[in-house]
């Protein structure tokens, strides 16, 4: 019978609670038929079916990594990769090395930056840039997302009016420093990616980013797309066009605001990074108190409070899911009042509304959230990219506030969903790094079980979208999305969770990623 095959003498982790274990999946066409050992599956084979012999390997639930801006995500793979370099010479040489990835327009689109990874501990200077590239136009995006540095000849494509936020001058001399930041920054990358990338670099990228994810066990990606704030709705359309003909699945969450523009387009969701707030390591996410390398900044909020309850009511009374970006305590607090007072006006005991970070909540705010049953999308690689309790993070914020960051235990335990993603490109679309990350945190009461780990890229990560009819798990009448690994994340040791080797990803019963050479 054409479509039908036995995946035998496996070691399947279900996540279903009924049945956590078995040894073979029978898939019929793109759906999972029958779940059970490899004796009772062989005799569901029809004549004609396939048989595949895994020999002991692992099967999981296909990975869903619930944070991703995936066209950003694409169209950076694409552009001059930063990441590693270790000092501001080496960086303009990289840059110099590589101008002919230019884009047609002649921009030098160059990612990856992250300050407390230089040498020079400090972002280079426009004359620097200026100096190295006098008739390019070069815009390097910092690896959170937060700022971009760029050259004059780049500041001269952009309509920034001298009076934008975020404008960074040398306090020695009143000029420009090349360092975008808060509104400025914002501004900027909007411009960029609706104007400067040409949509066939966003569909090349959209492919090479799917061809990434799923050969890191990814079947599905929330993909957090255009918006009010930095980027553009472009991207959206970009993604609509194209989603159809990707290898892998795509959730789309409109980062606007604008509630009736969703409900024209019929989708369920809006949000994503609707920035309440900004970035810890660019010192403007929302804090209570100072950062204590910048006396007197508390961070960034984007919106008053009237504003965030106004169009957050909106978009809850038409029965939609919003998610919102909240970094510092602050920020998160912003999130929580919004949603409290949401709910308080039209009460919905199953609205899943969501929390992007959630980094550096207070006891009182994480107990707040698993009361008002906000769910949280949270990024454990984060957390190590920043550092750690004795970190660079704890430099800027103290080791008490280090030392919350990204409390995914402490929610679990709390009864609150939560589920895993990326962050993507912050870090990379890899689920097996962000459960190595959660379960070697560098605060060990923040750490949760291994399979609550897995949970956050399974069954969770689909509850948190409401696909968990779907996807999540191993069972009957579910897609046929799995991956095969050759170890178990339940039985490895913590350190070589993200070690795992995905030997094949399986997209609704179909092989979209195998892996070309043994692990």
């Amino acid at each position: 019978m054409a479509g039908v095959k036995a995946l035998i003498n496996a070691d399947v982790i279900t996540m279903e609670p009924e049945l956590p274990s078995a040894g073979a999946v029978l898939i019929e066409g793109d759906r999972i038929a029958a779940v059970g050992s490899t004796q009772e599956i062989r005799r569901r084979v029809p004549p004609g079916g396939r048989l595949i012999d895994l020999a002991g390997s692992v099967v999981v639930p296909g990975f869903i990594d619930t944070h991703t801006h995936f066209t950003m995500t694409g169209v950076n793979l694409l552009a001059i990769d930063c990441r590693g370099v270790p000092s501001i010479a080496e960086v303009i040489e990289l840059i110099a090395s590589q101008r002919h990835r230019a884009l047609e327009n002649g921009l030098l689109l160059a990612v990856g930056l992250r300050k407390d990874e230089l040498t020079d501990r400090r972002y280079p200077a426009i004359h620097e840039l200026d100096r190295a590239f006098p008739k390019e136009p070069l815009c390097i995006l910092e690896r959170g997302g937060h700022a971009m540095i760029v050259n004059t000849p780049f500041l001269a494509m952009i309509p920034l009016p001298e009076e934008t936020e975020g404008l960074v001058r040398d306090p020695s001399t009143g000029r420009l420093s090349g360092l975008l930041r808060a509104q400025a920054n914002a501004l900027a990358r909007k411009y960029l990616y609706a104007e400067l990338i040409p949509p066939a670099r966003k569909k090349a990228g959209l492919l090479a980013a799917s061809e990434r994810a799923l050969s890191r066990g990814a079947t599905t990606v929330h993909c957090l797309e255009g918006g009010d704030i930095w980027a553009s709705d472009t991207d959206v359309e970009t993604l609509l066009k194209c989603e159809a003909a990707l290898p892998i699945r795509t959730v789309l969450y409109w980062q606007t605001i604008d509630a009736n523009k969703v409900l024209r387009r019929g989708l369920p969701r809006l949000g994503g990074c609707i920035w309440l707030d900004g970035s810890a390591s660019i010192r403007t996410a929302a804090f209570f108190d100072d950062y204590l390398d910048d006396p007197g900044n508390r961070g960034i909020l984007y919106f008053s409070q009237e504003e965030v309850n106004r169009f957050v009511l909106t978009a809850h009374r038409a029965g939609l899911q919003v998610a919102l970006h909240a970094i510092g305590d602050r920020g998160i607090e912003q999130a929580l009042t919004a949603y409290r007072h949401a709910v308080q006006h039209v009460p919905r005991s199953n609205h899943r509304h969501r929390i992007e970070h959630f980094q550096f909540p207070t006891e009182h705010q994480m107990d707040e959230a698993a009361e008002l049953g906000v769910a949280l999308a949270m990024q454990p690689a984060l957390e190590r990219m920043m550092g750690g309790v004795k970190g660079p993070m704890a430099a800027y914020l103290g080791p008490e506030r280090a030392a919350r960051c990204t409390p995914i235990g402490p929610m679990v335990r709390r009864g609150a969903l939560v589920a895993g993603g990326s962050d993507s490109d912050v870090t990379p679309i890899d689920p097996l790094l962000g459960m190595g990350a959660a379960l070697t945190q560098s605060n060990p009461s923040l750490k949760a079980t291994a399979r609550e780990v897995l949970e956050l890229y399974t069954i969770n990560a689909a509850r948190i979208c409401f696909e968990e009819d779907q996807k999540g798990s191993i069972a009957p009448g579910k897609l046929a999305d799995l991956v095969i690994l050759d170890r178990s994340p339940l039985q490895c040791p913590p350190k070589e969770v993200e070690h795992i080797c995905v030997l094949e990803t399986i997209v609704g019963g179909g092989t979209a990623f195998k892996a070309s050479r043994e692990c």
